[in-house]
């Protein structure tokens, strides 16, 4: 592998962006809901998702999200925001 694009791997830029995953009316449910209406909070930790290059380490920051704002993460909308971070990582794998 050309060093290059092991780079792209190492820093998660052959993932899709979660904006393009999470539609506006979600991301509308998301900040109200599981953010606490602080888009400022569900912007960061986007951001932060999209620089994880793995599945691991974003599963382990919406963990620390979940209990830092005291969400259930076997909720409904905490399993559908989960579930569309996961799609991040393996778009194959999830169809709606």
């Amino acid at each position: 592998m050309n060093p290059g694009i092991w780079k792209l791997f190492l820093n998660g830029k052959h993932l899709s962006d979660l904006n393009k995953i999470i539609s506006p009316r979600q991301k509308k449910i998301f900040i109200n809901n599981i953010f606490r209406s602080n888009p400022e909070d569900y912007y960061r930790i986007v951001k932060l998702i999209n620089i994880l290059p793995t599945w691991t380490q974003a599963a382990k920051l919406l963990s620390l999200c979940f209990r830092e704002r005291e969400i259930d993460p076997n909720s409904e909308l905490a399993m559908q925001f989960s579930n569309l971070v996961y799609f991040r990582y393996f778009p194959k794998e999830i169809q709606y």
